[in-house]
């Protein structure tokens, strides 16, 4: 990393993924919503969505910009590389609202018992999979030498 030394990226990345970790524990005080319960129990084979207000779509939307900062930070400290780190962004702004909008489609289509995708697609807005994606895909473009418009 342009002088940063590595002392400072291991400490930094830790400090990431202890926030990572933190966003994980705390879900509930952090970012409370009513599919969390609802998931957590067997509701969701045989009753309806809980109602869902404003707050509850904006918690899952937060929390996924949280997630995608934090993540974004981490990648740009482990792979220092700007270009890279501007492509990351618009990854996770483009399947933010993709899959946010295909969120909100399935709970107005949701029919109980039929919970697959809906509890899915929360998954991936509310958990940081899309780091778990990019860290190889990344690690692979440095290591085989593509260029990244660096």
């Amino acid at each position: 990393m342009r002088n940063k030394s590595l002392a400072f990226r291991t400490i930094a990345s830790v400090l990431v993924i202890v926030l990572l970790i933190a966003v994980r524990a705390n879900e509930r005080v952090w970012f409370p919503e009513a599919l969390i319960d609802f998931f957590a129990s067997t509701r969701y084979l045989t009753e309806a969505l809980p109602p869902l207000g404003f707050t509850d779509y904006f918690n899952i939307a937060f929390r996924f910009g949280v997630n995608s900062v934090l993540s974004v930070i981490l990648l740009y400290l482990w792979f220092d590389d700007r270009s890279l780190t501007r492509f990351v962004i618009k990854v996770y702004l483009y399947f933010g609202i993709l899959f946010f909008l295909l969120f909100l489609i399935s709970v107005w289509i949701y029919h109980p018992g039929d919970y697959r995708f809906l509890f899915y697609l929360r998954r991936l807005l509310i958990h940081p999979v899309l780091l778990f994606v990019l860290i190889p895909g990344i690690y692979f473009v440095k290591k085989s030498g593509m260029k990244t418009g660096k």
